[in-house]
Parts: structure tokens; C-alpha cells; sequence
């Protein structure tokens, strides 16, 4: 029994439990009873005698196979099955009837005292909670079963007298198929062992099973500055076995949002969102299907389901968090993990660059990245410079590829992952090393041209190899608005002249 409760019953997986006070039942008609049917309910309960009639004729009403066994105990008058008519007052007994689905027993106990002796018959442990409810594929849209189950059920029936073919197929809730079935075998005159027999064979085969045939699908993440909403609707997925699959992801400067939909669209979701990045990509290379070239859903709910999985980017921590659950489960929003992206998309902008062939960049992040790195080669003892002003998530990708360089010494690689956060908070920031041939400078700064005077690129400043132990390094904050409605007029004459110019060109 519960503690502090006197008794439950778990009827086609929804649970109820009663806190009934039973010190003094009016009628001086006590009942401790405790029932067990196969495939459909369970239950125990010590109480009023009342209570205890309604709660197994809610059980033998759920099925009718059942209601055919107990007809002996119908009240035609109060049009319910009375219990009350097979107890034997203080004695303690067992029946056992058979049903479609196995044997039923009840062990019933009623008294016209308060009862305390609970010894007698089994102790029944209660379920912690009702089964998760789901939908069904039918032509019913909204059959929505509480034992978390369904059940599809054909039969062909060819009738040589009058040459005719009846079909029928069926999709119910699991206990309304077994109360179907039951029909069927008084209307083909099917013996019912042999109906039991046929359902056994069914379950054991798991031809009765969930069936599994569509998803809510909804989208509303941030990438790269665009935001993608796609209102909630149901779709058909491609194979039955999928899993509907819920991501809530956060990578700074990149990607910010959640999804929902069968496993293999959000497949291609994380497909379209990783592949922009190169960190991102080999961040989550083991999920990667390399015959599909697809990252797959299903990595993440094998391992990280209902869990929060995170790492390191060149742009900060990233944070993804997942749930799958089966097809046809109503998905309950409540209590998951939720980053919210922006309301809208960021205004996109030209990012003028005089170090790629004077090359316009479109930005849809909404703001620029400028990029400057110097150090000594090995061998030659050359300065080698480097200038990148473009999109901030090409800046990644280069920082990325930079990393890759098995020429380029550790300690400089080492900053990388340091170095993005202040592009992330549209700050800036510079390091100068000296210390000989590990000499090094580098210099980020992330900023919207549109309301951002005047920017000067900096110089990159000469290291000299035969210096050593130096370090100088400045950062400040740009505090940059993200209002972009003016676009500042020297970039503007600037990128007007670069067009001139193309154009005479050609």
C-alpha cells in the first residue's frame, strides 16, 4: 500500500490515488480489496465499501470481455457491476476469471468493521505515475490513448455462400482493440480460447504495436544573423521507427534556438547549422555519419538525451540540449531547456576589405570582424603578417584553420580560444610577445560599420627575433549600439568608389 494514502488503482495507464479518511463509513460497509487484470489494471484499495464498488466497476467496464465474465454481478437497475454481491462477509476470498488478455484475479475482504488486518492478501505496489499519453494514427485525428499504446487490428473474412469479401481494419487505444476483438469472436462464433490464444501469439510477435507515424514539427532558431521560424504543425515521418527529436542549442556568435520535428529533418538541421563552421564541424565530428555526410539526431539521443552536452568553441561555450521521445507523444514544453533566440534578424552589413583584392563582404551577422596576426617563421627568421577584415564567422574559420598550421607554434595557437570572446561581446583586443623567435602579435576587433566612425586598421608593429621577454597587450570595450539605421558615409564613399572603379575595369 502507499504511505499515507489507502489505496490506488492503475486502469489502462492512467493512476489514481485515494486519500480517503475510512475511520468511519456511514453505512458501517467496509472493503479491502486488491485485483489484478492481466494487460489492463491493477489496484488496491481498504476503505468504504462504496468506494471500493465504483472503483472495480470502472475496471470491469474498461473492457467487454470483462463486463462478460461479471455479468452475474450486474445491477440492471443501477446499471453497474456490484461487487458487494460476491463477498462473503469477514472472510478473505479469491476468484479468478479468464479474459482475453489472461487470468483475472480479485482477492475480496468485506466486513462491517474497520479493517487492519491487510495480511491476507498480496501487497500490491503502486506505479510512481500515469503512463505518458499519445497520439494514434487513424482517421480519428484526436485519438489520444492514456495507456501510452495503440493497437491495429485487420481481418479478412471470405464467405464462400454468398461469395462476398468483408475487410476490416482497425486503429485504437490497445484496451479498446482487445474489446473489439472480443466482439469479433461473438460475431464469427471464433471460441474464445482461441481468441486468447490468437491475442497471445499477437503481443508475442509484437504485431499489436505503438504505432508510429507522425511529429510535431516547429523552428525557431538564430543563424549567422537570420532567424528561421516555422509554426508548430504535424508532418509524416519518413520511417516509422524515427523518433521525434526536441534541440535547444546556444554557440556563441553563431547559432541560438531551439527545434522539433522527426529525426531525420533535425538531421539536416545540425547539418546546415555545423558545416558553416569549421571548429563547430570537428567539435561534433563523432556524431557525423560519414556514408551520409549527415550529423545524426539520433548520436545525440542515444547519449545526451534530456541532457545538457557542452563544449569549447573559438567563440565560447557551447551549449546543446536534447530530448527524444516516440512518435505520436504529446510533446509537453514545460519543463525542457529553452534558449530563446532574437526576435528578429540582424540588419545586414558591407564590410569593406583593402586586404582581399578591395573585396566587399555581405554580413548577415550584422557586424564585421578585423583580424591581424604577426610572428617569426620557422626556419628563415621571417615576420610573416596577416590582415583579415570579413564576416565574423569566416573570421572563426580562419582562426580554425590557422590552428590546423603544424608550422605555427603552440603558444600562439593556445590564445585562439581566448581571443574570440571579444568578438562575441563586440569588444577588442591585442597581444605583443617578444621572446625572440617566438615572437608574436595578434590584434581582433568586432564592430557594426554602420554606426562605428571612422575605424582605422591598426599597423602591425615589427617584432624584432633578437628581443626577448616583453609582452604588451591592450583591450577596451567599443560598446557598439546594435541600432545599424545610418550607414556611415565614409564607408558609403568608400564602397561607391570601389564600384566606380570595377566598373571602368571592365
Amino acid at each position: 500500500m502507499i504511505i499515507d494514502t489507502n489505496g490506488f488503482s492503475y486502469i489502462n495507464g492512467e493512476l489514481i490515488t485515494f486519500y480517503e479518511i475510512n475511520d468511519n463509513c456511514t453505512d458501517n460497509e467496509y472493503i479491502y480489496v486488491t485485483f489484478l487484470f492481466n494487460m489492463l489494471t491493477y489496484g488496491q484499495y481498504n476503505g468504504c465499501l462504496n468506494m471500493g464498488k465504483k472503483i472495480i466497476n470502472n475496471a470491469i467496464i474498461s473492457r467487454f470481455d470483462i463486463t462478460n465474465v461479471f455479468e452475474n454481478i450486474y445491477d440492471g437497475d443501477a446499471k453497474v457491476f456490484d461487487i458487494q454481491k460476491i463477498c462473503m462477509y469477514e472472510k478473505n476470498i479469491k476468484i479468478v476469471k479468464e479474459s482475453l488478455t489472461g487470468n483475472m484475479t480479485i482477492y475480496l475482504f468485506c466486513s462491517n468493521n474497520k479493517i487492519t488486518n491487510i495480511k491476507n492478501q498480496p501487497l500490491v505496489k503502486s506505479p510512481s505515475q500515469s503512463k505518458e499519453t499519445i497520439k494514434c494514427c487513424s482517421s480519428n485525428a484526436n485519438l489520444l490513448c492514456k495507456e501510452g499504446s495503440c493497437g491495429m487490428y485487420q481481418r479478412i473474412i471470405f464467405d464462400r455462400k454468398k461469395n462476398i469479401t468483408f475487410k476490416v481494419k482497425k486503429v485504437m487505444c490497445t484496451h479498446h482493440l482487445i474489446g473489439f476483438l472480443y466482439l469479433e469472436s461473438q460475431k464469427y462464433g471464433i471460441h474464445f480460447r482461441t481468441m486468447y490464444i490468437f491475442l497471445i501469439l499477437l503481443t508475442k510477435f509484437s504485431i499489436i504495436l505503438l504505432i508510429n507515424c507522425n511529429c510535431f514539427t516547429f523552428q525557431n532558431y538564430y543563424l549567422l544573423g537570420n532567424l528561421t521560424i516555422k509554426n508548430n504543425s504535424e508532418i509524416d515521418c519518413k520511417d516509422e521507427k524515427e523518433d521525434c527529436v526536441y534541440i535547444s542549442l546556444n554557440i556563441p556568435d553563431f547559432a541560438i534556438g531551439n527545434f522539433h520535428s522527426c529525426s531525420s529533418d533535425i538531421s539536416n538541421i545540425l547539418t546546415k547549422i555545423f558545416n558553416r563552421r569549421l571548429d563547430i564541424l570537428e567539435l561534433f565530428y563523432k556524431a557525423k555519419d560519414n556514408k551520409t555526410n549527415l550529423f545524426q539526431a539520433n548520436y545525440f539521443c542515444k547519449n545526451f538525451n534530456n541532457i545538457i552536452w557542452k563544449g569549447d568553441s573559438l567563440s565560447g561555450e557551447v551549449k546543446l540540449y536534447t530530448y527524444c521521445h516516440s512518435q505520436n507523444v504529446i510533446f509537453n514544453e514545460t519543463n525542457i531547456v529553452k534558449y530563446v533566440p532574437p526576435n528578429s534578424s540582424a540588419v545586414p552589413v558591407l564590410c569593406y576589405s583593402n586586404y582581399d583584392n578591395e573585396k566587399i563582404y555581405n554580413c548577415s551577422e550584422g557586424y564585421c570582424s578585423m583580424f591581424q596576426i604577426s610572428y617569426i617563421t620557422d626556419p628563415g627568421e621571417y615576420q610573416q603578417k596577416i590582415s583579415k577584415l570579413t564576416c565574423p564567422f569566416e573570421m572563426y574559420n580562419f582562426l580554425k584553420d590557422l590552428s590546423d598550421d603544424n608550422l605555427l607554434y603552440s603558444t600562439i595557437k593556445k590564445n585562439f580560444y581566448n581571443i574570440g570572446k571579444y568578438c562575441s561581446s563586440m569588444d577588442q583586443f591585442s597581444m605583443l610577445v617578444i621572446n625572440g623567435t617566438l615572437s608574436y602579435y595578434y590584434y581582433i576587433k568586432c564592430f557594426n560599420p554602420l554606426i562605428y566612425d571612422n575605424y582605422i586598421t591598426p599597423e602591425i608593429p615589427i617584432i624584432n627575433a633578437s628581443k626577448i621577454n616583453s609582452i604588451n597587450h591592450c583591450k577596451g570595450n567599443t560598446k557598439i549600439a546594435n541600432n545599424n539605421t545610418n550607414q556611415n558615409p565614409l564607408l558609403l564613399y568608400i564602397i561607391f568608389l570601389k564600384i566606380l572603379k570595377d566598373y571602368i575595369t571592365n
